[in-house]
């Protein structure tokens, strides 16, 4: 199943009720209605914050600033004190020292995409996602020694 945000608001509405909402947000009732609206049976509906963060977080992201939505992203966990993990985390699946020589592979993998993309003095998308692909990679490797180590994140 697909997450709606404007099933939160609806939620939301119900909950803790519109009039709450309507001051949080020091938005009209009418607004918070649309952010709540299911947009298969409703004709008016409007695009309600998380959507507008969503957007917010992609723009930062492409702009290479994964660092600083992940950290907006922690933040928001603490609500329910939790912590953001990276989708579909892997268990290691060597031993320490065989998880030290994957990051070294993948950070040798990162360092000469980065080079590649710069040879030119200019990123573009394509070099930006493999870039952004490799950065994962790493993390990932990141991820599986410290499972390996037993240190739970």
């Amino acid at each position: 199943m697909r997450f709606e945000t404007w099933r939160i608001f609806h939620v939301a509405k119900k909950v803790i009720t519109a009039e709450v909402l309507r001051k949080i947000y020091t938005r009209s009732s009418r607004l918070v209605d649309a952010w709540a609206a299911d947009p298969r049976f409703c004709e008016v509906t409007a695009r309600n914050p998380l959507d507008r963060m969503k957007i917010l977080f992609t723009e930062l992201s492409m702009a290479g600033r994964d660092a600083e939505v992940v950290a907006a992203l922690d933040w928001l966990a603490e609500v329910v004190d939790r912590r953001t993990e990276r989708l579909g985390q892997v268990c290691a699946d060597k031993g320490v020292d065989g998880e030290i020589a994957d990051m070294a592979v993948a950070m040798g993998h990162l360092v000469a995409t980065v080079r590649a993309a710069k040879d030119d003095g200019h990123i573009d998308d394509g070099e930006l996602i493999r870039i952004k692909r490799a950065a994962g990679e790493l993390a990932s490797e990141c991820d599986q020694l410290l499972d390996a180590a037993g240190v739970r994140r």
